[in-house]
């Protein structure tokens, strides 16, 4: 444990720091969402409200919308500008590499009016616009900014803090610049980077723990003597799941009665694997919790194979020792005709997969934002598909009805709709959901949210011996 000066947070990183263009991590995009800030936020309540935004509001088409910035600092003392946002908004507008790429797709011009002032032209009404822009990755910076992995500051924003390396550790520091100064409670944190996959911890656990699974969570209590003992022990919420889709060409590659043979063992499997991680089965590409989400899966009939089957999965290293040992434990003696050959990957290589001659990908994602194309739209980014090719003609017309449809339960029935029959057609096998947990030494506290979607730090405070807050609140 470090000085109570100095607390120490951890976050599961494959790799840091990277450019935000190319982070697609959901705890990557946490971190740097310490320090840079979106147009929009959601707040306690699950509702938007602005970040960088002061006020904005639509045309009577909903395709144009007018943003009002407000007047505030970025952490080197100047002041934002409306091109700043128009510069890193078009990093991603403009680059596929982007997670958010496809979400911006829908934005036709971004015009600068006056400098506190900008207008963003959409080609159509599209009503998760806000929400897509609230995506942590989406910070704002400045337009003179440019990525430098070896700068002692990497990062410039106008959130509440900032990431600076000092002797050669990556120190959280509170933004003097803040426009909430006083609301930033723990001025300073060491960041502790964990890579499992690679058996990186740090020497002493951390104070503070944000989402970590069941199986780092294992490896965690091993590694340190009187893990549990000394930390508060809080179950997380999260969105994380997982799906199995197809590769290339792969779902033509088998037959309607072969792919529902593959889902039902697959399902079967990733109801393992959900116990066994304290979790429990997806019913769907889109969330319990998420509008539009299914409570439960749809049933299908069993269906009777021939032939032998041997399906190719490539799974992403962190997940793929996992599988392989779940597959090893669970009894496979009634799917005898079909075999899995797991193939492990680097995730930040997942587009390079489609190259290979796998059948399926074992997709990990959160989403990115609190709306069903959260998690829709990030898919193709991902596996360099477009969505008519994954979810198929009669799924896409519904989904492009849906992201149109102000009227909330017009648009739950679409997305219902289109999650039904993705799955009758076996365009996807939804897998897992794990449970999520997070640490924190006794003496810091947190700020009752209804609400935790994305980590935010300043939502954290010292707890001093007496019950109050270290400054006496």
């Amino acid at each position: 444990m470090t000085s109570a000066s100095e607390l120490s947070v951890g976050f599961l990183a494959s790799e840091f720091p990277r450019d935000p263009v190319k982070v697609n991590i959901y705890l990557e995009h946490v971190l740097i969402g310490q320090v840079i800030e979106p147009l929009f936020t959601l707040g306690d309540d699950g509702l938007i409200k602005g970040g960088v935004a002061e006020k904005w509001e639509f045309n009577s088409k909903n395709d144009e919308l007018t943003i009002l910035i407000k007047k505030i600092k970025f952490s080197n003392g100047k002041k934002i500008h409306a091109d700043d946002i128009k510069f890193s908004l078009e990093r991603h507008t403009k680059n596929p590499a982007s997670q958010s790429y496809n979400y911006l797709q829908v934005i036709k011009e971004i015009l600068v009016i006056n400098s506190n002032k900008l207008k963003i032209i959409l080609k159509n009404s599209y009503v998760p616009i806000l929400l897509a822009l609230s995506r942590d990755q989406l910070g704002i910076l400045p337009k003179d900014w440019s990525f430098n992995s070896q700068n002692i500051e990497p990062f410039i924003g106008t959130g509440p803090y900032r990431i600076i390396k000092e002797s050669n550790n990556w120190m959280i520091i509170a933004n003097s610049n803040y426009r909430d100064y006083k609301e930033i409670k723990i001025k300073k944190w060491k960041l502790d980077i964990l890579d499992p996959q690679n058996k990186l911890f740090p020497t002493s656990p951390s104070d503070l723990l944000i989402l970590i699974p069941n199986q780092t969570k294992d490896l965690i209590k091993k590694r340190y003597f009187n893990f549990s003992t000394t930390r508060e022990e809080i179950k997380a919420i999260s969105f994380f799941q997982t799906s199995f889709w197809w590769v290339n060409n792969s779902y033509n590659s088998f037959t309607q009665d072969e792919r529902e043979y593959i889902r039902t063992v697959l399902s079967y499997i990733s109801n393992e694997v959900g116990k066994h991680l304290d979790g429990g089965l997806s019913t769907g590409v889109i969330p319990n919790g998420i509008l539009g989400s299914l409570n439960e899966r749809p049933t299908f009939e069993n269906k009777t194979i021939i032939k032998n089957l041997n399906v190719q999965i490539a799974v992403p290293n962190n997940l793929a020792e996992l599988l392989s040992e779940q597959l090893k434990k669970i009894d496979m003696s009634k799917f005898d005709k079909i075999k899995f050959t797991v193939n492990s990957f680097p995730i930040h290589e997942i587009k390079n997969v489609k190259n290979t001659k796998n059948h399926l990908v074992l997709i990990s994602f959160a989403g990115g934002f609190f709306d069903p194309e959260g998690y829709l739209t990030v898919l193709p980014s991902m596996l360099g598909e477009s969505t008519n090719h994954l979810f198929g003609q009669k799924a896409e017309n519904i989904r492009l009805s849906a992201i149109s449809q102000f009227d909330g339960k017009k648009r739950a029935d679409l997305y219902r709709n289109f999650s039904q029959l993705t799955q009758e057609e076996v365009r996807y096998i939804p897998g897992w959901y794990p449970s999520f947990t997070e640490y924190r030494i006794f003496k810091i506290g947190k700020k009752d949210t209804s609400f935790n979607y994305s980590y935010k730090l300043i939502d954290y405070f010292e707890i001093n011996s007496k019950g109050g807050t270290k400054d006496g609140n």
